[in-house]
């Protein structure tokens, strides 16, 4: 085992269920979690230090502490464990970022906020290294359909942008531009290790969403006020529930384009 896999092994030792071969425990076990959750966790932060197509299921099955046929028990294949993380990351993003687009009872900047700051919170405190939404696997043939949900995804970002730029809000910038920046900057926050700062998550999530507005908007003196229109923007939310418990944006016609 690698320095590599040590690390791994030892972060995720402490809430691992102890898999045996075979069928896997039932999920209401004593086990803190299950072994497909664990096979979950791990595999995310082998994606993560190593990359998607540098890891090998005979890796992952070693620092998980199983054996391969279990494995393939609760996965077909390693496709199947990126596709299970990537869903995880993506329900909740395009249900927050399809409500904020649709919302035009708010600012596009409180909305912008509200958005970044939810997205680095989100994946910043998931049981999962997070940041393998961002594997160059997802620009492959095939997972075609999971890049045009990204794609989904950042077509809001976009819209959001372009709302503020028509209301005057923001400085004339070019929307996919500025949205391809403010998505490197989730993308630099979010990772578990490796990132130097002593912020914990909420204001790691203030302080990327504050910067971005700094830079997109006309008057900055906005900022406390902003940040006042999301906390009522939070309590609407709340009690409209526009978007269904089961409702997960689609790529519609027109939408998912190629980036």
């Amino acid at each position: 085992m690698t320095r590599d896999d040590s690390n791994v092994a030892t972060r995720t030792s402490a809430n691992r269920a102890r898999a045996t071969p075979g069928r896997p425990r039932a999920r209401g076990s004593s086990s803190d979690i299950s072994p497909r959750e664990t096979i979950l966790r791990v595999a995310s932060e082998l994606f993560a230090q190593r990359g998607y197509e540098g890891t090998t299921m005979a890796e992952l099955a070693d620092t998980v502490g199983i054996r391969g046929p279990s494995l393939y028990y609760h996965f077909k294949d390693k496709a199947d464990i990126l596709r299970a993380l990537a869903d995880i990351g993506l329900h909740q993003s395009l249900r927050e970022s399809d409500f904020l687009r649709r919302d035009q009872g708010h600012s596009a900047p409180a909305r912008l906020y509200h958005l970044m700051y939810e997205s680095v919170v989100r994946l910043k405190t998931a049981p999962y290294e997070m940041s393998v939404l961002f594997d160059p696997a997802f620009r492959t043939e095939q997972f075609r359909d999971v890049y045009q949900r990204v794609t989904v995804w950042m077509d809001d970002l976009e819209s959001i942008i372009a709302d503020g730029i028509e209301s005057e809000d923001f400085l004339p910038h070019d929307p996919p531009t500025a949205a391809y920046t403010i998505r490197g900057m989730v993308q630099t926050a979010i990772p578990q290790t490796g990132l130097k700062t002593t912020f914990d998550a909420r204001t790691l999530a203030d302080y990327v969403s504050s910067f971005a507005l700094r830079a997109l908007l006309r008057e900055q003196a906005r900022l406390p006020k902003i940040r006042k229109e999301v906390s009522e923007l939070r309590r609407t939310k709340a009690i409209r529930s526009e978007v269904a418990e089961d409702e997960v944006p689609a790529p519609a016609p027109g939408r998912a384009r190629e980036r």
